[in-house]
């Protein structure tokens, strides 16, 4: 289990549907978070590379937890409060497994994304959601 109260997070996220379309940047890396959040999102800043026009699209159904790319460079986390549909694209989709952990990040906090195959995402969710009903047998999630 992740520590709640710290000042770094590393979230379990799977490739977004548009994450084949933006080149130059890496998963691998540090982000952090802005001042520019609020109940809809969190700006993250890095190495986010600006997509082309070719990149945007229509307006298509994004969910809590899904990262997109800017005309400018830069990138949103929504959150539940977010709009539900997003013509800006989806490169990342933060896994349902930490999900829960995005209303906490502060500004300043870092954030590292950890590239994870939807099967694998899935099996992680299963596996929390095993620990928390071995340890609280009465929990109804």
């Amino acid at each position: 289990m992740q520590q709640e109260f710290q000042h770094s997070y590393a979230l379990r996220c799977v490739p977004g549907p548009d994450a084949d379309k933006i080149a130059g940047w890496e998963a691998h890396q540090d982000f952090v978070a802005t001042r520019r959040a609020d109940r809809t999102g969190i700006e993250i800043s890095g190495s986010w590379p600006k997509p082309d026009q070719a990149a945007m699209k229509a307006s298509s159904p994004v969910f809590p937890g899904a990262v997109q790319l800017t005309p400018a460079g830069a990138a949103f986390v929504l959150l539940p409060d977010a709009q539900t549909t997003g013509g800006y694209p989806h490169i990342l989709q933060v896994a349902r497994v930490d999900r829960h952990l995005l209303g906490q990040i502060r500004p300043g906090e870092r954030i590292h994304f950890l590239l994870r195959s939807p099967d694998d995402a899935a099996r992680e969710l299963r596996e929390k959601l095993e620990f928390f009903w071995d340890w609280l047998p009465d929990l109804m999630l």
